[in-house]
Protein backbone atom coordinates (compact mmCIF):
# COMPACT_ATOMS: atom_id res chain seq x y z
CA UNK A 1 0.00 0.00 0.00
CA UNK A 2 2.59 2.50 0.65
CA UNK A 3 4.67 1.49 -2.73
CA UNK A 4 1.18 2.60 -4.47
CA UNK A 5 0.73 5.90 -2.41
CA UNK A 6 4.44 6.91 -3.05
CA UNK A 7 3.35 6.65 -7.04
CA UNK A 8 0.01 8.43 -7.05
CA UNK A 9 2.16 11.49 -5.32
CA UNK A 10 5.40 10.86 -7.62
CA UNK A 11 8.61 13.18 -7.15
CA UNK A 12 6.23 16.40 -6.13
CA UNK A 13 7.29 18.06 -3.12
CA UNK A 14 4.36 20.54 -3.17
CA UNK A 15 1.82 19.71 -0.36
CA UNK A 16 -1.31 20.93 -2.18
CA UNK A 17 -0.44 18.49 -4.98
CA UNK A 18 -0.04 15.36 -2.73
CA UNK A 19 -2.98 15.91 -0.60
CA UNK A 20 -4.48 16.38 -3.81
CA UNK A 21 -3.45 12.89 -5.17
CA UNK A 22 -4.12 11.03 -1.42
CA UNK A 23 -7.49 12.41 -0.89
CA UNK A 24 -9.19 8.91 -1.18
CA UNK A 25 -6.00 7.48 0.93
CA UNK A 26 -7.32 9.94 3.99
CA UNK A 27 -10.76 8.92 3.65
CA UNK A 28 -10.15 5.25 3.72
CA UNK A 29 -7.76 5.94 6.81
CA UNK A 30 -10.53 6.50 9.60
CA UNK A 31 -11.78 2.80 8.97
CA UNK A 32 -8.73 1.11 6.90
CA UNK A 33 -5.51 0.07 9.10
CA UNK A 34 -3.67 -0.54 5.94
CA UNK A 35 -4.15 3.07 4.51
CA UNK A 36 -3.76 4.49 8.00
CA UNK A 37 -0.20 2.57 8.57
CA UNK A 38 0.67 3.63 4.82
CA UNK A 39 -0.24 7.55 5.20
CA UNK A 40 2.06 7.30 8.95
CA UNK A 41 4.77 5.42 6.62
CA UNK A 42 4.33 8.03 3.76
CA UNK A 43 5.20 11.02 6.75
CA UNK A 44 8.04 9.17 7.73
CA UNK A 45 9.20 8.91 4.70
CA UNK A 46 9.26 12.84 3.57
CA UNK A 47 10.67 12.98 7.15
CA UNK A 48 13.71 10.96 6.31
CA UNK A 49 14.10 12.96 3.06
CA UNK A 50 14.39 15.98 4.94
CA UNK A 51 10.85 17.51 3.97
CA UNK A 52 9.51 17.72 7.82
CA UNK A 53 7.36 20.08 6.51
CA UNK A 54 5.36 18.03 4.52
CA UNK A 55 5.55 14.96 7.07
CA UNK A 56 3.53 17.23 9.92
CA UNK A 57 1.29 19.00 7.09
CA UNK A 58 0.54 14.92 6.27
CA UNK A 59 0.36 14.35 10.31
CA UNK A 60 -1.81 17.24 10.76
CA UNK A 61 -4.24 15.71 7.80
CA UNK A 62 -4.09 12.59 9.49
CA UNK A 63 -4.73 13.82 13.21
CA UNK A 64 -7.93 15.60 12.12
CA UNK A 65 -9.13 12.07 10.68
CA UNK A 66 -7.76 10.06 13.60
CA UNK A 67 -5.84 11.24 16.61
CA UNK A 68 -4.52 8.20 17.79
CA UNK A 69 -1.64 8.25 19.97
CA UNK A 70 0.72 7.32 17.37
CA UNK A 71 0.01 10.25 15.45
CA UNK A 72 0.23 12.70 18.08
CA UNK A 73 3.95 11.24 18.99
CA UNK A 74 4.92 11.73 15.63
CA UNK A 75 3.99 15.47 15.53
CA UNK A 76 5.96 15.83 18.89
CA UNK A 77 8.45 13.93 17.50
CA UNK A 78 8.78 16.14 14.03
CA UNK A 79 8.63 19.56 16.10
CA UNK A 80 11.15 18.41 18.50
CA UNK A 81 13.44 18.04 15.19
CA UNK A 82 12.25 21.15 13.92
CA UNK A 83 13.73 22.74 17.22
CA UNK A 84 9.96 23.85 17.90
CA UNK A 85 10.23 22.30 21.83
CA UNK A 86 7.33 24.37 22.93
CA UNK A 87 4.57 22.96 20.06
CA UNK A 88 6.39 19.98 20.45
CA UNK A 89 6.01 19.62 24.37
CA UNK A 90 1.81 20.90 23.55
CA UNK A 91 1.70 17.51 21.33
CA UNK A 92 3.28 15.54 23.59
CA UNK A 93 1.02 16.82 26.38
CA UNK A 94 -2.47 15.57 24.32
CA UNK A 95 -1.66 11.72 24.53
CA UNK A 96 -4.43 10.36 25.61
CA UNK A 97 -2.73 7.56 27.61
CA UNK A 98 -0.65 7.60 30.75
CA UNK A 99 3.20 8.44 29.69
CA UNK A 100 4.59 5.46 30.48
CA UNK A 101 5.69 4.04 27.35
CA UNK A 102 10.03 4.43 26.59
CA UNK A 103 9.91 6.49 23.21
CA UNK A 104 6.98 9.52 25.07
CA UNK A 105 9.06 9.22 27.91
CA UNK A 106 12.27 9.91 26.66
CA UNK A 107 11.28 12.36 24.39
CA UNK A 108 9.68 14.34 27.10
CA UNK A 109 13.04 14.42 28.63
CA UNK A 110 14.40 15.39 25.85
CA UNK A 111 12.42 18.80 25.56
CA UNK A 112 12.66 19.41 29.45
CA UNK A 113 16.33 19.44 28.94
CA UNK A 114 16.04 21.58 25.61
CA UNK A 115 13.66 24.35 27.47
CA UNK A 116 16.13 24.36 30.59
CA UNK A 117 13.92 22.69 32.80
CA UNK A 118 16.73 20.33 33.90
CA UNK A 119 15.81 19.24 37.76
CA UNK A 120 12.50 17.73 35.89
CA UNK A 121 14.85 15.96 33.10
CA UNK A 122 16.81 14.27 36.10
CA UNK A 123 13.87 12.93 37.76
CA UNK A 124 12.80 11.99 34.47
CA UNK A 125 15.43 10.37 33.48
CA UNK A 126 16.16 8.93 36.51
CA UNK A 127 12.25 7.07 36.44
CA UNK A 128 13.29 5.86 32.65
CA UNK A 129 15.84 4.17 33.86
CA UNK A 130 14.06 2.46 37.02
CA UNK A 131 11.17 1.39 34.25
CA UNK A 132 13.81 0.36 31.27
CA UNK A 133 17.08 -0.29 32.62
CA UNK A 134 18.15 -1.97 29.41
CA UNK A 135 18.27 1.30 27.37
CA UNK A 136 21.28 3.06 27.24
CA UNK A 137 19.86 6.48 25.48
CA UNK A 138 18.83 7.54 29.28
CA UNK A 139 22.18 6.72 31.07
CA UNK A 140 24.34 9.28 28.24
CA UNK A 141 21.50 11.94 28.56
CA UNK A 142 21.81 12.17 32.66
CA UNK A 143 25.40 11.75 32.36
CA UNK A 144 25.90 14.11 29.95
CA UNK A 145 23.46 16.83 32.55
CA UNK A 146 25.54 15.62 35.17
CA UNK A 147 28.80 16.69 33.43
CA UNK A 148 27.49 20.36 32.02
CA UNK A 149 26.23 21.11 35.84
CA UNK A 150 29.42 20.33 37.61
CA UNK A 151 28.63 17.32 39.03
CA UNK A 152 31.68 15.09 37.86
CA UNK A 153 31.23 11.64 39.73
CA UNK A 154 27.86 11.45 39.05
CA UNK A 155 28.55 11.69 35.41
CA UNK A 156 31.87 9.76 35.70
CA UNK A 157 29.40 6.82 37.21
CA UNK A 158 26.42 6.71 34.18
CA UNK A 159 29.45 7.05 31.26
CA UNK A 160 30.84 4.18 33.14
CA UNK A 161 27.86 2.23 33.21
CA UNK A 162 27.44 2.90 29.39
CA UNK A 163 30.74 1.86 28.90
CA UNK A 164 31.04 -1.36 30.99
CA UNK A 165 27.48 -2.65 29.80
CA UNK A 166 26.02 -0.87 26.67
CA UNK A 167 28.97 -1.40 24.21
CA UNK A 168 26.76 -2.59 21.22
CA UNK A 169 23.95 0.55 22.13
CA UNK A 170 26.50 3.41 23.14
CA UNK A 171 29.04 4.91 20.53
CA UNK A 172 32.02 3.07 22.58
CA UNK A 173 34.72 5.79 20.90
CA UNK A 174 32.58 8.75 22.11
CA UNK A 175 32.02 7.26 25.79
CA UNK A 176 35.76 6.22 26.37
CA UNK A 177 36.60 9.78 25.14
CA UNK A 178 34.52 11.31 27.58
CA UNK A 179 35.98 9.21 30.19
CA UNK A 180 39.07 9.91 29.54
CA UNK A 181 38.23 13.80 29.48
CA UNK A 182 36.78 13.59 32.87
CA UNK A 183 39.72 12.08 34.72
CA UNK A 184 42.36 14.71 32.44
CA UNK A 185 40.40 18.00 34.15
CA UNK A 186 38.65 17.01 37.00
CA UNK A 187 40.85 14.77 38.69
CA UNK A 188 44.54 15.23 40.63
CA UNK A 189 45.53 11.76 39.75
CA UNK A 190 45.49 9.26 36.76
CA UNK A 191 46.78 6.07 36.65
CA UNK A 192 48.11 4.65 33.95
CA UNK A 193 45.93 1.55 34.92
CA UNK A 194 42.55 3.63 34.21
CA UNK A 195 44.15 4.79 30.91
CA UNK A 196 44.69 0.30 29.90
CA UNK A 197 41.42 -0.04 30.92
CA UNK A 198 39.66 2.45 28.92
CA UNK A 199 42.15 1.62 25.59
CA UNK A 200 42.92 -2.29 26.08
CA UNK A 201 45.67 -3.36 23.45
CA UNK A 202 43.12 -1.44 20.79
CA UNK A 203 44.59 0.24 17.52
CA UNK A 204 43.93 4.46 17.95
CA UNK A 205 43.12 5.29 14.59
CA UNK A 206 41.60 8.79 15.54
CA UNK A 207 43.06 11.66 16.27
CA UNK A 208 41.17 13.07 19.17
CA UNK A 209 41.69 9.58 20.51
CA UNK A 210 45.46 9.88 19.79
CA UNK A 211 45.38 13.39 21.75
CA UNK A 212 43.14 12.54 24.42
CA UNK A 213 46.03 9.64 25.08
CA UNK A 214 49.06 11.71 24.58
CA UNK A 215 47.38 14.20 27.23
CA UNK A 216 46.53 11.12 29.64
CA UNK A 217 49.80 9.68 30.01
CA UNK A 218 51.70 12.83 30.61
CA UNK A 219 49.24 13.68 33.47
CA UNK A 220 50.42 9.93 34.51
CA UNK A 221 53.75 10.41 33.93
CA UNK A 222 54.75 8.70 31.09
CA UNK A 223 56.39 10.85 28.99
CA UNK A 224 57.66 8.12 26.34
CA UNK A 225 53.61 6.83 25.74
CA UNK A 226 52.83 10.61 26.06
CA UNK A 227 55.15 11.41 23.12
CA UNK A 228 54.12 8.26 21.21
CA UNK A 229 50.75 9.37 20.92
CA UNK A 230 51.22 12.96 20.47
CA UNK A 231 53.29 12.09 17.61
CA UNK A 232 50.46 9.90 16.03
CA UNK A 233 48.18 12.64 16.89
CA UNK A 234 50.21 14.50 14.25
CA UNK A 235 50.64 12.22 11.61
CA UNK A 236 46.81 11.38 11.43
CA UNK A 237 46.02 14.79 10.83
CA UNK A 238 49.07 16.68 10.23
CA UNK A 239 47.35 20.67 10.50
CA UNK A 240 46.43 19.39 14.17
CA UNK A 241 47.73 22.59 16.14
CA UNK A 242 46.82 21.40 19.29
CA UNK A 243 48.95 18.15 18.72
CA UNK A 244 51.46 19.67 17.65
CA UNK A 245 51.47 22.20 20.85
CA UNK A 246 51.48 19.11 23.27
CA UNK A 247 54.31 17.97 21.60
CA UNK A 248 56.21 21.07 22.21
CA UNK A 249 55.32 20.68 25.65
CA UNK A 250 56.59 16.89 25.73
CA UNK A 251 59.79 17.93 24.60
CA UNK A 252 60.13 20.77 27.02
CA UNK A 253 59.88 18.27 29.61
CA UNK A 254 61.92 16.04 28.36
CA UNK A 255 64.72 18.03 27.66
CA UNK A 256 64.55 17.98 23.48
CA UNK A 257 65.65 21.12 22.63
CA UNK A 258 66.07 20.66 18.86
CA UNK A 259 62.65 18.63 18.57
CA UNK A 260 61.10 21.51 20.42
CA UNK A 261 63.24 23.95 17.48
CA UNK A 262 60.95 22.10 15.41
CA UNK A 263 57.62 22.57 16.55
CA UNK A 264 58.43 25.93 17.61
CA UNK A 265 59.31 26.62 14.10
CA UNK A 266 55.73 24.87 12.46
CA UNK A 267 54.16 26.89 15.02
CA UNK A 268 55.14 29.79 14.21
CA UNK A 269 54.40 29.32 10.20
CA UNK A 270 50.81 27.80 11.31
CA UNK A 271 49.35 30.13 13.94
CA UNK A 272 47.04 32.64 12.30
CA UNK A 273 48.54 36.23 13.03
CA UNK A 274 46.91 38.18 16.17
CA UNK A 275 46.16 34.10 17.90
CA UNK A 276 46.58 34.67 21.31
CA UNK A 277 48.99 31.09 20.65
CA UNK A 278 51.58 32.80 19.44
CA UNK A 279 52.27 34.94 22.87
CA UNK A 280 52.10 30.91 24.45
CA UNK A 281 55.14 30.20 22.37
CA UNK A 282 57.45 33.19 23.81
CA UNK A 283 58.57 30.89 27.00
CA UNK A 284 59.25 28.10 25.16
CA UNK A 285 60.94 29.52 22.66
CA UNK A 286 62.88 31.87 25.86
CA UNK A 287 63.61 28.97 27.77
CA UNK A 288 64.90 26.50 24.17
CA UNK A 289 66.91 30.02 23.08
CA UNK A 290 65.44 30.20 19.91
CA UNK A 291 65.35 33.58 19.20
CA UNK A 292 63.85 34.00 15.86
CA UNK A 293 63.34 37.32 14.05
CA UNK A 294 60.17 35.78 12.04
CA UNK A 295 58.56 34.12 15.48
CA UNK A 296 59.50 38.16 16.72
CA UNK A 297 57.73 39.89 14.49
CA UNK A 298 54.35 37.69 14.66
CA UNK A 299 54.78 38.47 18.54
CA UNK A 300 55.55 42.21 17.93
CA UNK A 301 52.06 42.20 15.40
CA UNK A 302 49.94 40.42 18.17
CA UNK A 303 51.88 42.48 21.34
CA UNK A 304 48.60 45.60 20.84
CA UNK A 305 46.00 43.24 22.02
CA UNK A 306 48.00 42.14 25.01
CA UNK A 307 46.30 43.53 28.16
CA UNK A 308 48.52 42.33 30.73
CA UNK A 309 51.69 44.02 31.53
CA UNK A 310 53.78 41.24 33.12
CA UNK A 311 53.10 39.54 29.83
CA UNK A 312 53.64 42.26 28.30
CA UNK A 313 56.89 43.03 29.17
CA UNK A 314 57.54 39.90 28.85
CA UNK A 315 56.83 39.78 25.67
CA UNK A 316 58.97 42.85 24.83
CA UNK A 317 61.93 41.07 26.40
CA UNK A 318 61.52 38.69 23.98
CA UNK A 319 61.80 41.05 20.83
CA UNK A 320 64.44 42.88 22.28
CA UNK A 321 66.53 39.71 23.03
CA UNK A 322 65.97 38.21 19.80
CA UNK A 323 67.43 41.67 17.65
CA UNK A 324 70.30 41.82 19.95
CA UNK A 325 70.70 38.36 19.09
CA UNK A 326 70.77 39.16 15.72
CA UNK A 327 73.17 42.34 16.06
CA UNK A 328 70.37 44.48 15.75
CA UNK A 329 70.03 46.92 18.95
CA UNK A 330 68.99 50.03 16.66
CA UNK A 331 65.84 47.93 15.60
CA UNK A 332 65.31 46.59 19.37
CA UNK A 333 65.44 50.04 20.01
CA UNK A 334 63.07 51.48 17.52
CA UNK A 335 59.93 48.38 18.29
CA UNK A 336 60.90 48.71 21.45
CA UNK A 337 60.06 52.42 21.62
CA UNK A 338 56.80 51.82 18.68
CA UNK A 339 55.24 49.20 21.06
CA UNK A 340 55.55 50.27 25.02
CA UNK A 341 55.98 53.72 25.37
CA UNK A 342 51.96 53.98 25.39
CA UNK A 343 51.80 51.14 28.04
CA UNK A 344 55.32 51.44 30.32
CA UNK A 345 56.84 54.53 31.85
CA UNK A 346 60.74 54.89 30.27
CA UNK A 347 61.68 53.75 33.63
CA UNK A 348 59.71 50.87 34.06
CA UNK A 349 61.92 49.65 30.51
CA UNK A 350 65.59 50.80 31.70
CA UNK A 351 66.47 47.22 32.06
CA UNK A 352 65.51 46.90 28.79
CA UNK A 353 67.53 49.91 27.05
CA UNK A 354 70.14 49.25 29.18
CA UNK A 355 70.40 45.70 27.54
CA UNK A 356 70.55 47.50 24.20
CA UNK A 357 73.25 50.02 24.99
CA UNK A 358 75.30 47.16 26.06
CA UNK A 359 74.93 45.68 22.88
CA UNK A 360 75.58 48.80 21.15
CA UNK A 361 78.83 48.83 23.35
CA UNK A 362 79.69 46.03 22.78
CA UNK A 363 79.27 45.81 19.17
CA UNK A 364 81.64 48.69 19.29
CA UNK A 365 84.25 46.08 20.93
CA UNK A 366 84.63 48.16 24.21
CA UNK A 367 83.59 45.03 26.47
CA UNK A 368 83.21 45.45 30.24
CA UNK A 369 86.07 44.27 32.37
CA UNK A 370 86.00 43.09 35.85
CA UNK A 371 86.87 45.80 38.68
CA UNK A 372 89.71 43.81 39.48
CA UNK A 373 91.34 44.38 35.80
CA UNK A 374 90.36 47.78 35.44
CA UNK A 375 87.67 50.41 36.18
CA UNK A 376 83.83 50.75 34.54
CA UNK A 377 83.26 54.10 33.75
CA UNK A 378 80.37 55.63 35.26
CA UNK A 379 78.05 54.79 32.58
CA UNK A 380 79.44 51.44 31.94
CA UNK A 381 78.86 50.52 35.31
CA UNK A 382 75.05 51.43 35.42
CA UNK A 383 74.35 49.83 32.31
CA UNK A 384 75.65 46.47 33.67
CA UNK A 385 73.94 46.90 37.31
CA UNK A 386 70.62 47.72 35.11
CA UNK A 387 71.67 44.11 32.67
CA UNK A 388 72.77 41.96 35.79
CA UNK A 389 69.09 43.11 37.32
CA UNK A 390 67.13 42.21 34.40
CA UNK A 391 68.83 39.08 34.16
CA UNK A 392 68.62 38.14 38.22
CA UNK A 393 72.14 38.38 38.98
CA UNK A 394 71.45 39.71 41.86
CA UNK A 395 75.36 39.47 43.53
CA UNK A 396 76.67 41.31 40.95
CA UNK A 397 74.51 44.11 41.60
CA UNK A 398 75.85 44.45 45.28
CA UNK A 399 78.97 44.43 43.89
CA UNK A 400 78.77 47.24 41.21
CA UNK A 401 76.78 49.09 44.08
CA UNK A 402 79.72 48.64 46.47
CA UNK A 403 82.25 50.26 43.94
CA UNK A 404 80.12 52.44 41.98
CA UNK A 405 76.79 53.16 43.65
CA UNK A 406 76.12 56.80 44.50
CA UNK A 407 73.08 59.07 45.56
CA UNK A 408 72.34 59.70 41.83
CA UNK A 409 68.01 59.03 40.99
CA UNK A 410 69.24 55.87 38.98
CA UNK A 411 71.40 53.91 41.46
CA UNK A 412 68.50 54.83 44.33
CA UNK A 413 66.41 53.20 41.86
CA UNK A 414 68.42 49.61 41.72
CA UNK A 415 68.51 49.74 44.95
CA UNK A 416 65.14 49.68 45.29
CA UNK A 417 64.27 47.08 43.03
CA UNK A 418 67.12 45.01 44.33
CA UNK A 419 65.41 45.16 47.58
CA UNK A 420 61.47 44.47 46.00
Amino acid sequence: MFEALLEQVGDSFVIEEILYHLEHAFERAEEDENYYKSLVELSLYYRNVGALDIAIQLLLKLYQITSRNKVIYLLAQFHYELTDYETALGWLSLLTAPLTAYKPLLLQARLWLKLDRKQHAKQLLLQIIEQFPTEAKPYQLLAELYEQQGHYEQAERYYRILYDYFKQQADDSHIRLKLIELALFHKEVLSIQEIEHLFPNMEVVNVEEAYLLALAYQKAENLTEALYYAQLSVELATDFIDGHFLLLELYEQTGNLSGMHTELEWLRDSIPPYDTMIADLVPFATLSQYYDILLSEKVADYYPLCDNLEECYYLLTYIVNTHLRHRSPNEAETILRRLADDMFDFSELSGLYARIEKARINDRQLDFVDEEQGELSAVQALIEAKCALEDGEYDRVRQLLRVYGSDTVQWQMIRQQLKE
